[in-house]
């Protein structure tokens, strides 16, 4: 939801759909925008048979990404799952964070063959036997290339849609070992059927989870540096860590960047005075009169109280003025040293 798009519904697959609904100008409603979509989302979570998720748009025409992400890697599937339920059950604790939510969330469903290796060793089937024949019936495999008016095709070898097409299929499929004796997969192999993630992702070569959350009634680093003490006081197995990105990451990667400009400011001003005056000690001396500018700032601000900003801060006008006398000062007392440097005049 936001104030910015105009109400639409988009739908996919026929069993989801994504609404956007424009609300009022803000100095219209009493509501602010992340109020009114954690009232809406409570009342719909209510409806049997339907997963809805509400969440405020971004302002922006490209987004930052959700608030909080927290990547969490390992080998297993399985473990992934477990620690990904953990890590909710935690965020649900933190105060701020809203909705949170896991890549795990969206399953598909899928059948697992497990082959009983001892049976069917017996009938002279190994398991890659066994799980090749159901590849070339199922997916196919190619077994050469056919060219034609200077062209490559691929021929791929599988069985004909109607003959793969259903469990009662797979189940039906017969394998034939190195004797050439037809072998009901059902007789060396179990069928279950299970709900698996519809997506897996990997990085640096190991499988990964992704949490997302939104955020309400804080700021982004206070509920941030929550999170973390949170997951920090779990216990992740060994092979299994977390990461947390998102806005909360990018907050970090700004202010790292901010500091590193600041500090590149104050050695360029220092520079150009010191090119200036011609001394590496009169720049220190303004420089470190600055903070005395303080003073001033904080006593127009109390007397005046306007809008509070780095300019009000430093006291407008004022600190001008000062650091103009400082340098006035520096400078003529530069000049009669020069002057008078070893008792003549140069």
């Amino acid at each position: 939801m936001g104030s910015s798009n105009p109400e639409q519904a988009v739908m996919s697959d026929g069993s989801a759909a994504s609404y956007q609904i424009q609300l009022v100008a803000p100095e219209e409603r009493e509501q602010t925008t992340a109020s009114f979509v954690q009232e809406v989302n409570q009342d719909l979570q209510d409806i049997a048979g339907a997963e809805i998720t509400v969440s405020e748009a971004s302002s922006g025409a490209a987004g930052f990404g959700d608030p909080i992400q927290i990547q969490i890697s390992g080998p297993e599937t399985e473990v992934l799952q477990q620690l990904s339920d953990q890590v909710l059950m935690v965020l649900e604790d933190v105060e701020g964070v809203y909705n949170p939510t896991s890549s795990l969330a969206d399953t598909q469903p899928e059948m697992q063959i497990q082959v009983n290796r001892e049976l069917a060793a017996q009938y002279g089937l190994s398991y890659q036997e066994i799980m090749s024949q159901i590849q070339i019936g199922f997916t196919g495999q190619t077994v050469m290339q056919y060219r034609e008016d200077g062209e490559e095709m691929n021929v791929t070898l599988m069985f004909p849609e109607d003959e793969r097409s259903t469990i009662n299929d797979l189940e039906n499929l017969k394998i034939q070992n190195q004797q050439g004796t037809m072998i009901s997969l059902t007789t060396v192999a179990d069928f279950e059927q299970v709900q698996s993630p519809a997506t897996i992702t990997r990085q640096d070569q190991q499988r990964q989870v992704n949490i997302t959350s939104g955020i309400s009634g804080s700021d982004l680093g206070t509920i941030s540096a929550n999170v973390e003490a949170a997951l920090n006081g779990m216990n992740f197995p060994e092979e299994y860590d977390y990461s947390i990105g998102g806005q909360a990451e990018d907050m970090v990667e700004a202010f790292a960047d901010l500091s590193l400009a600041l500090l590149l400011s104050i050695f360029l001003v220092y520079a150009v005075m010191a090119v200036q005056f011609e001394n590496f000690l009169f720049p220190l001396i303004i420089m470190f009169s600055m903070p005395a500018t303080a003073i001033g700032g904080i006593r127009r601000t109390v007397c005046h109280r306007p809008a509070l900003s780095i300019t009000a801060f430093i006291g407008g006008d004022h600190a001008r003025r000062y650091c103009r006398k400082q340098c006035d000062r520096s400078r003529r007392l530069y000049q009669y040293l020069k002057k008078t440097r070893g008792g003549r005049t140069t």
